[in-house]
């Protein structure tokens, strides 16, 4: 009798644990990023695009992309130019670039996002990654503005692209 109440007492106190203690989380709707979870329309204006610490090349016109935050930190992206057909930025190459994923986390005023989209040659080999930040502010009247970086590596030796531009979102709502 007593060794069976002792083996109860071990499988019953970690249960009872795990109910009392109140779950971890790194950010959620009770926080003060609330504001930013859920998904976004994003317009995106690049300003500057070149060989990485080189020469420039013609700027791509403005897109919009989808964004999604979620409460755990989480980040997930597509758009209408990285995407399945990356020739708009890039006359010469036939390719493509997954959507984007990634985190975010708020600090101070600002909310840093870090992504990543994988890229492909037009036969659908993963030839590079495509990395972007951006920071904002904390949005205001639904809507928020910030800047990026973004930067192509190539797993081939390829010089890496870089660019720069901003962002400004609006949040995508249900009708109330």
């Amino acid at each position: 009798m007593q060794q069976r109440l002792t083996v109860l007492s071990a499988i019953a106190l970690p249960i009872l644990l795990l109910a009392w203690a109140p779950p971890a989380r790194a950010q959620d709707e009770n926080h003060a990023d609330s504001h930013l979870l859920g998904s976004w329309e994003v317009q995106v204006t690049p300003t500057t695009v070149g060989v990485c610490n080189g020469p420039a090349i013609p700027i791509p016109p403005a897109f919009t992309e989808l964004v999604t935050y979620d409460a755990g930190g989480g980040f997930q992206e597509t758009n209408s130019q990285l995407n399945w057909n990356v020739k708009a930025l890039f006359p010469d190459f036939a390719g493509s670039a997954s959507d984007g994923f990634g985190t975010w986390k708020r600090r101070g005023l600002q909310t840093r996002v870090k992504f990543r989209k994988l890229l492909f040659d037009s036969t659908g080999t993963y030839i590079g990654n495509v990395d972007i930040s951006e920071v904002s502010e904390k949005p205001e009247h639904e809507r928020f503005s910030g800047t990026f970086t973004i930067e192509f590596k190539f797993f081939n030796g390829s010089p890496s692209i870089c660019g720069a531009g901003t962002v400004t979102g609006a949040p995508i709502r249900p009708e109330e």
